[in-house]
């Protein structure tokens, strides 16, 4: 009986480890900010009016992502963040998209014949 009763207590060990180990890792900071730039940047590019739906989404993913930080869920906090980063990436694109396929066309400089040079012969 003794070796199995020390064969469990070095697993406890190692569970107990591990899982102290994964309540230790950090706040997903990185990830937040990273989801907060993504949002910025699908804003200025237009996507709360070009991409709603998506924009919208990308918004409601980050507060869920707030929420989970404020309560020490930081899987669920990293989860959402690059859920909402990945949302604002898409919004900004279709926002993108939307801009060059509604840009009007630029108009052609006119071509200008070039003379040949004296003595040769013109086409």
């Amino acid at each position: 009986m003794s070796a199995w009763r020390s064969a469990f207590s070095a697993a406890l060990v190692v569970v107990t480890v591990a899982l102290g180990l994964s309540a230790c890792a950090g706040a997903p900071v990185q990830e937040m900010s990273d989801a907060r730039s993504a949002l910025a940047a699908a804003q200025r590019a237009g996507a709360e009016q070009k991409a709603p739906d998506t924009f919208r989404q990308a918004e409601a993913w980050l507060n869920k992502a707030q929420v989970e930080m404020e309560i020490h869920n930081y899987s669920g906090a990293r989860d959402y963040a690059q859920r909402a980063k990945d949302a604002a990436l898409q919004a900004r694109i279709k926002a993108q998209v939307q801009t060059q396929t509604q840009a009007p066309a630029q108009p052609h400089a006119p071509i200008q014949r070039q003379t040949p040079p004296a003595g040769e012969q013109q086409l």
